[in-house]
């Protein structure tokens, strides 16, 4: 399997997670959103060392946006282990948008 292929399926599970955080938008969903995220992260470090040059920018713009993320997630980890409570992400000031247009070309 490919690495392009390992950040399709991972997208995906990301993808599913979300879809089943965004109605209730708690912290038990979006911890599965963090696994998915931690596993994307890793392939998409990998990618950087074998993607197109013209790819390399998006890519490390997606790493920044899940490092952001993350590092949110986690912040909220500290402050609240309720499973059960509610978890929004925010994005910060100045922080990477989701970048979408890449992620549809990564799935293609």
């Amino acid at each position: 399997m490919t690495i392009k292929e390992k950040l399709q399926r991972t997208i995906r599970r990301s993808e599913i997670a979300y879809n089943a955080y965004k109605d209730q938008q708690l912290y038990y969903q979006a911890l599965r959103i963090y696994q998915a995220n931690k596993q994307l992260y890793n392939f998409l470090e990998a990618y950087l060392l074998e993607c197109e040059v013209s790819d390399q920018d998006d890519v490390c713009e997606y790493l920044f946006h899940l490092e952001d993320w993350m590092n949110q997630f986690r912040e909220h980890e500290e402050k609240n282990k309720n499973y059960t409570s509610v978890f929004v992400f925010e994005r910060w000031k100045g922080a990477i948008p989701f970048p979408k247009e890449f992620v549809e070309k990564l799935k293609k």
